[in-house]
């Protein structure tokens, strides 16, 4: 137990499509996703779209109806290294089963605010609050930023506002990126 909270870990092959459609299942309050993530090309589409990482190795075999629906695209963390399936918001709203319940989502990876389409996706589906970075963000930083945010979250009486609006004064934007830490929908600051 941790701040009173009982936490359950997923780590590295447990990290599957099929976790992340069963998430809402798990009557989870809190979900801390510390996954790659970023902005990919919209298959299909002209522009840009948020995806979240699995750490399940692609193969073009597997989700056949999920995958000619644009809804698992092929990620990679860079160039020359090997693709792996990813979610996007189209997967929250039509694939994961069953609805979050006031489910707190915080996304600890890159640019995942920089549209709001994961965000209004993961609301759709009966998050409370969303929280993410809006650009790229280094591990050390997102990590050190991240962990005094749970701190601030933890503290009596303060609001998810203050927590975020505190965690950013004190640990500052990125400094690669000058990634924000923001939340959304802002009405439940």
């Amino acid at each position: 137990e941790i701040y009173g909270f009982t936490v359950d870990v997923y780590r590295g092959s447990d990290v599957t499509v099929d976790l992340y459609r069963k998430l809402p299942e798990y009557g989870y309050k809190l979900i801390i996703f510390r996954a790659h993530s970023g902005l990919i090309e919209a298959e299909g589409q002209k522009g840009l779209k948020t995806a979240i990482f699995t750490n399940e190795p692609y193969s073009h075999k597997k989700y056949l109806a999920e995958q000619l629906n644009h809804m698992l695209p092929m990620v990679r963390v860079r160039e020359g290294e090997p693709f792996f399936f990813g979610i996007d918001s189209k997967f929250v709203m039509e694939s994961m089963e069953r609805q979050f319940e006031d489910t707190v989502i915080i996304i600890a990876g890159c640019s995942c605010l920089y549209f709001d389409d994961m965000a209004q996706a993961f609301i759709y589906k009966g998050a409370s609050v969303y929280l993410a970075w809006d650009r790229a963000v280094n591990a050390d930083y997102v990590d050190e930023a991240f962990a005094y945010l749970i701190r601030e979250l933890c503290t009596e009486g303060i609001t998810l506002k203050e927590a975020v609006n505190k965690t950013m004064l004190e640990e500052g934007k990125d400094p690669t990126y000058r990634a924000t830490l923001k939340y959304f929908p802002l009405g439940k600051g």
